[in-house]
């Protein structure tokens, strides 16, 4: 709700609740993909802010790391491609 609501602060928060509470969680892959997705999309609407690509780029790893059987791992290493051209 937080993501679509444009409250990434919050939604942030809320994602990594859930990591941190519940790691095994089904839905824990998706909840660490989508912190760093959420600090990718401030990068691409424009924000210098370094903490943004380094929050992006941890969270990714991460995803690669604790998550790598999950689907989303594969996408996470595409990412992570990416902000090598940045």
């Amino acid at each position: 709700i937080y993501e679509s609501e444009k409250k990434t602060s919050m939604a942030i928060a809320a994602y990594q609740a859930l990591v941190d509470k519940y790691p095994d969680h089904p839905k824990s892959s998706e909840s660490q993909f989508r912190i760093g997705a959420i600090s990718n999309s401030e990068i691409k609407r424009g924000s210098q802010d370094h903490g943004n690509i380094t929050a992006a780029r941890d969270a990714m790893e991460d995803v690669i790391v604790a998550y790598k059987n999950s689907e989303r791992a594969e996408q996470a290493r595409k990412a992570l491609a990416q902000f090598d051209l940045i």
